[in-house]
């Protein structure tokens, strides 16, 4: 989409570790892990992470991996700024394909009235 573009600054400042930790349980979840797994290894990591006085999205591979073997390197890739906005693509929601549908559908209901 022509003109459009994203501050992604703004957008980190506004994922909260509680959105973080919603995308890691999500994660799990796509992993195979069951959601009441999922739900306390999410929390761990959480806990982990304020221990260290680290923010969820800093953490390296390794210090994730030391709560969640294995995941790191894949859980550093979906913390990230643009996962979070693309992971939400659901109706109305904030990834780039829901944000062009309903600028089409606005467009398309704007054109039928004559503007």
């Amino acid at each position: 989409m022509q003109g459009l573009s994203f501050n992604q600054d703004q957008i980190a400042g506004k994922i909260t570790a509680a959105l973080k930790s919603e995308r890691i349980t999500q994660y799990l979840i796509e992993q195979g892990t069951t959601f009441r797994e999922a739900y306390q290894q999410a929390g761990g990591l959480v806990k982990y992470a304020a221990e260290l006085g680290v923010a969820l999205d800093r953490l390296s591979a390794a210090e994730i991996d030391v709560q969640l073997p294995g995941a790191g390197t894949e859980l550093q890739q979906v913390l990230a700024v643009g996962w979070q906005v693309q992971a939400t693509g659901v109706i109305g929601g904030s990834s780039v394909a829901s944000v062009e549908a309903q600028v089409n559908e606005l467009r398309n209901w704007l054109g039928g009235r004559g503007y």
